[in-house]
């Protein structure tokens, strides 16, 4: 009771019950303290998340490219490790040229490959993930011409053969062969 009055033995102040006796009425005052004498809050995994999105990546047809997942852009409010991971947007294997190690992407195209595709960058703190999608593009370059070789050629002595440029760009030379 609020008053410390134990005389009212009829309520049970455990179960909130009791019986008055008879004739009873008026008013009771009753203070209520509570405690399971801990509180533990457990907290739970968040998924990282996409903080900067990622950046296109260029470069140039014939070079190896190297391009790194900088630290930030995928961010985990726990403060987990994050473990990247990749493949074309599709979810196809990234082209063979190409690896990702840790953060970091390297390889080298094949001869005269270019243009663009997606990659999709996956960051894991162990159970969630968060993605985002970047473009690396690789453009192409002027590669110097190359003479096919069209040949063997016979001609009959004293007739003439004539080459013509396919194209206005490259020199040619000729040079007399004689038998």
């Amino acid at each position: 009771m609020s008053n410390g009055d134990r005389r009212r033995c009829w309520f049970n102040g455990t179960t909130f019950t009791g019986t008055p006796p008879a004739n009873y009425n008026g008013t009771i005052n009753i203070r209520v303290t509570a405690s399971d004498g801990a509180l533990t809050i457990t907290p739970v995994n968040d998924a990282p998340v996409v903080s900067v999105p990622l950046s296109e990546v260029n470069s140039a047809e014939d070079t190896a490219v190297s391009f790194t997942i900088l630290a930030g852009r995928f961010t985990d409010v726990d403060g987990n490790t994050l473990i990247y991971s990749a493949t074309l947007a599709d979810g196809s294997a990234l082209p063979s040229w190409l690896t990702l190690t840790g953060n970091k992407f390297a390889g080298t195209p094949p001869l005269n490959f270019n243009g663009a595709f997606d990659i999709l960058v996956t960051a894991s703190d162990g159970s969630l993930t968060a993605s985002d999608v970047f473009t690396p593009t690789t453009t192409p370059v002027n590669d110097k011409p190359v003479a096919a070789n069209d040949g063997p050629f016979s001609v009959i002595h004293g007739d003439t053969l004539a080459i013509a440029r396919a194209s206005s760009s490259p020199t040619t030379s000729i040079s007399t062969a004689t038998t």
